[in-house]
């Protein structure tokens, strides 16, 4: 597993592919909070590079996930 981190302050990932070419998971954000557009940008370039972001323990509601989806 590579293991890469990434400073999006004040945000600091923990970027952990599970695979060579799919998935990764990444901690380190609060899916909870509103995404700065770094930390948005960010995310939208490990989605890219990954193709599946893993976010483990994140206990957000319906609408959090929706809010989070629709950045």
């Amino acid at each position: 597993m590579a293991i890469e981190n990434i400073v999006s302050l004040p945000e600091v990932l923990k970027v952990t592919a599970l695979e060579p070419t799919l998935g990764a998971e990444v901690a380190g954000v609060d899916l909870k909070k509103p995404l700065s557009p770094v930390l948005r940008d960010q995310l939208k370039n490990l989605l890219l590079k990954y193709k599946v972001l893993f976010f483990r323990d994140q206990h957000i509601s319906s609408e959090e996930q929706l809010a989070f989806a629709r950045n």
